[in-house]
């Protein structure tokens, strides 16, 4: 994309306003990315999406979003999921299927308890 002017810039910006909004630490939303490179897409990480948001809608959940992002450099453990939890650490899940994208609706994101058999890592924040 090539923007040729200030204005263009500006509405640019509005255009992508919520996109963005969802990465800012102070949102309230809850962030599943799904990774969506090649690699991802190749080990099925659509489908896994399609049932995060069946999920999350079966269980009234409003503030979930499911984005796709880029290749998170573990090409084998796909397909893959972050969860993003305001005040809480992120944990990423590797080797996704569709049973365990159930799980991470019904146990991390409703209850709270992290899908041990899934953990690739929770990153570790400072306070």
């Amino acid at each position: 994309m090539k923007l040729s002017s200030w204005e263009a810039l500006k509405q640019y910006r509005e255009d992508t306003k919520d996109e963005v909004s969802l990465l800012n630490p102070e949102s309230t939303k809850i962030i599943l990315a799904v990774g969506e490179a090649t690699c991802g897409i190749a080990a099925g990480s659509k489908k896994i999406a399609a049932v995060l948001q069946e999920e999350s809608k079966k269980m009234g959940l409003d503030n979930v979003e499911i984005i796709p992002t880029g290749c998170y450099g573990c090409c084998y453990a796909e397909p893959m999921v972050e969860v993003r939890i305001p005040g809480q650490a992120p944990v990423h899940y590797g080797y996704v299927n569709e049973e365990a994208a159930k799980k991470i609706i019904a146990e991390h994101i409703v209850k709270g308890i992290i899908v041990d058999k899934n953990v690739l890592r929770v990153e570790v924040t400072s306070t």
